[in-house]
């Protein structure tokens, strides 16, 4: 199971074993339809990064997501 830690000093993001250094803002977009998971990928993403010390913002786009329409869900971090 995939795991993240971070330092804060150094900016680093352990993930499954690899360090990956995090350098800026980075940017996610998550689009889908209804139904397949996006926002709650989202929340776990945003989450995970906060918990790991990270500065996140999300930003999340429900449409017609009830109906099958598209949702989209934008989370910055850095």
């Amino acid at each position: 199971m995939p795991h993240a830690t971070a330092s804060t000093k150094s900016s680093s993001v352990e993930l499954t074993g690899k360090q990956v250094e995090l350098e800026g803002t980075r940017t996610v977009l998550l689009v889908g339809v209804g139904g397949q998971g996006t926002i709650l990928a989202g929340n776990i993403l945003a989450m995970t990064a906060a918990e790991a010390d990270l500065d996140v913002k999300i930003s999340e786009i429900h449409g017609m997501s009830q109906r099958g329409g598209s949702v989209s869900t934008v989370i910055r971090v850095g």
